[in-house]
């Protein structure tokens, strides 16, 4: 099977390198300078277009009103944008239009090849919009309409509109919370819920942080292509928000210091999702690497906010160990919490005394047995 691209750049240069970069016996290429000139090309209709790969900067009209007029004859046509990425508000507005992918300049010729794979074969097909966008599975939003709220919220790094979804606070029964804090609920975890995706990009950070990007970070995010299997549109399950938090560690990596804190409260999550999978293997890999940060947190005396923030911290090294099966260093660190008396109105304390007192037993069973 062979595709038909039409190509609308006006730098000959690129426009050549484009061509050569992609003409096979698979793709038959067509190339133009001139947005006007696209346009008639594809109302005249004497060739089928499989993908326009359009430059947002053109000498007769701009991109955005070529990929305007395109959609009202061409509807379903994938369009794959070439951006500067002083461009960025543009694009924003050329999403209105429905885009399938865009590539900023200097393009990568093995991304540009890439990108028109995915579009014309793989999982880039769909045309995003603002208003015809991916529809989120109905049936599962009646029923967690009464858990989670909707913000419109726009990617700092591609510029798609999307909605993201909250979760509502005691909107769901809490059934326990677990000896290291995990909470679980009636119906679903909600940290599942807590890392904004672009449903694009694949672009991840905490709502807070989201839309307070510095321009150079921006810039180093935008270099790099990120992939994901799940369609970020829909409503959540817990694979999806384990994906969640590997996108943001991988942005994390591109753009900011993580402190040892934050690696660990994004690896004792995971691994608290791996719990509710029942995968025993992951949740002990996750509370490991947790655990690692903890400890590394604790040895170099990082700042620890909160009167209690230093017992939590040992209690979390010491629980976490217990349940990894590490007895000594647990019993170490519960053993240090009981001997600070200025804690004891404090119910961590009373769970340090539960939890080593629940080992001291176990051990003195084993030992009867």
């Amino acid at each position: 099977m062979s595709y038909n691209i039409l190509i609308v750049e006006d730098i000959a240069a690129a426009r050549t390198l484009y061509k050569k970069a992609l003409e096979t016996e698979k793709y038959l290429i067509t190339d133009t300078d001139r947005g006007m000139e696209a346009i008639r090309i594809l109302k005249a209709k004497k060739v089928h277009y499989d993908l326009v790969i359009l430059d947002i900067r053109l000498p007769d009209i701009n991109g955005n009103e070529v990929l305007k007029q395109i959609r009202e004859f061409e509807k379903d046509i994938p369009v794959l944008v070439l951006t500067a990425f002083s461009d960025k508000d543009m694009v924003i507005d050329m999403v209105n239009y429905g885009v399938n992918d865009y590539l900023i300049k200097p393009i990568s010729i093995q991304k540009l090849r890439e990108r028109v794979f995915q579009v014309l074969e793989g999982r880039k097909k769909d045309i995003i919009t603002i208003k015809g966008k991916r529809t989120p599975n109905r049936k599962k939003e009646i029923q967690e309409s009464n858990y989670l709220w909707t913000k419109e919220t726009i990617c700092p790094i591609c510029g798609t509109k999307f909605e993201s979804y909250n979760y509502k606070n005691k909107s769901q029964k809490l059934i326990k919370i677990e000896t290291d804090f995990h909470e679980v609920y009636e119906k679903f975890d909600p940290i599942i819920y807590d890392i904004y995706v672009c449903p694009h990009c694949f672009f991840s950070a905490k709502p807070s942080e989201f839309n307070t990007l510095e321009l150079k970070e921006i810039r180093a995010l935008s270099k790099v292509t990120r992939e994901s299997k799940y369609n970020f549109y829909e409503l959540r399950d817990i694979d999806m928000g384990l994906e969640s938090y590997q996108l943001l560690l991988k942005c994390y990596k591109l753009y900011k210091k993580i402190t040892k804190s934050e690696y660990a409260n994004i690896y004792i999550k995971i691994a608290w999702l791996y719990r509710d999978k029942k995968d025993n293997n992951n949740e002990k890999k996750y509370l490991e690497l947790a655990l690692k940060e903890y400890e590394k947190r604790y040895n170099l005396g990082e700042r620890i906010e909160g009167k209690d923030g230093e017992l939590k911290l040992k209690y979390m090294i010491a629980e976490i160990s217990n349940r990894l099966e590490h007895y000594e260093k647990a019993m170490k660190y519960f053993r240090e919490i009981l001997q600070d008396k200025k804690y004891k109105e404090e119910k961590i304390y009373e769970k340090a005394q539960i939890q080593l007192q629940n080992m001291l037993e176990k051990r003195k069973k084993e030992k009867g047995d």
